[in-house]
């Protein structure tokens, strides 16, 4: 699976979902854009496992996502909502591969965290296994 292609797919999610796109100021691959404001969701890719069957002629991945909300607020209670949004666009989804005959199979949702960055700078990490296959 391309890195990029997986990015997009996430992205349009993201914009599907309205509680969440427009409540963040951007979605990015692995680094924010300079000067951009909280909060936002930065995604990164980890290796995942690759299967083959039918003689080579399906493969099925799974790559781990992680999916970072960075929020600046003194109470946290944006920092929790923006979390709530982030698991009902992803918890379950089925994402929409554009190119290169993916077809996406499910997200799942295996782990979520908080870390206070700062004393007002909440980051949620929460990481899906985004299983996909190719024919």
């Amino acid at each position: 699976m391309d890195a990029s292609a997986l990015f997009r797919a996430i992205s349009e999610q993201v914009q599907l979902y309205a509680d969440l796109a427009d409540n963040i100021n951007g979605t990015f691959l692995s680094m924010v854009d300079r000067g951009t404001a909280l909060p936002y969701l930065v995604i990164d890719l980890l290796p995942g496992d690759t299967d083959y069957t039918f003689q080579g002629k399906s493969t099925i991945e799974s790559p781990l996502v992680r999916m970072s909300i960075y929020s600046e607020v003194a109470n946290g209670q944006e920092f929790a909502q923006l979390t709530k949004y982030l698991h009902e666009c992803f918890d379950n989804a089925r994402l929409v591969f554009v190119e290169g005959g993916y077809h996406c199979m499910g997200c799942e949702r295996v782990g979520s965290y908080p870390i206070r960055e700062s004393e007002k700078i909440w980051h949620m990490i929460t990481e899906y296994k985004i299983t996909f296959e190719k024919t």
